[in-house]
């Protein structure tokens, strides 16, 4: 059983309307991974009814204007594990404040 189905989280990823389809890439590079991102931040913002919203990689993910709340960023946060193939938490929680932050997190190489 996944994680997100554990949580609940299975709606707002497997079966999201809204999803645009991000491939199954294991060896993603930081632009990829900010690019997933900004898609699954505007398939939360849209499934809240909110207007999309810029995303760059010095984008606060929560406590900020953005729109989406620590539930979305964990919907986010298991779909990048599901999608990449990397948990970089799977020893502990990691810092991480902005999408530039995560995207690292998950890449398996820095393109920028």
């Amino acid at each position: 059983m996944r994680c997100s189905q554990t949580l609940g989280w299975d709606i707002l990823i497997s079966n999201n309307p809204y999803r645009k389809g991000i491939a199954d890439q294991s060896y993603m590079n930081v632009t990829q991974v900010v690019s997933a991102i900004d898609t699954l931040v505007q398939d939360a913002l849209k499934q809240r009814g909110l207007p999309p919203q810029p995303i760059t990689v010095d984008t606060l993910l929560l406590g900020s204007s953005l729109g989406i709340d620590s539930l979305d960023l964990a919907a986010i946060v298991v779909q990048l594990t599901e999608e990449t193939g990397k948990d970089p938490f799977e020893d502990g929680f990691i810092d991480f404040r902005t999408v530039g932050e995560l995207a690292r997190l998950y890449a398996a190489f820095d393109s920028q």
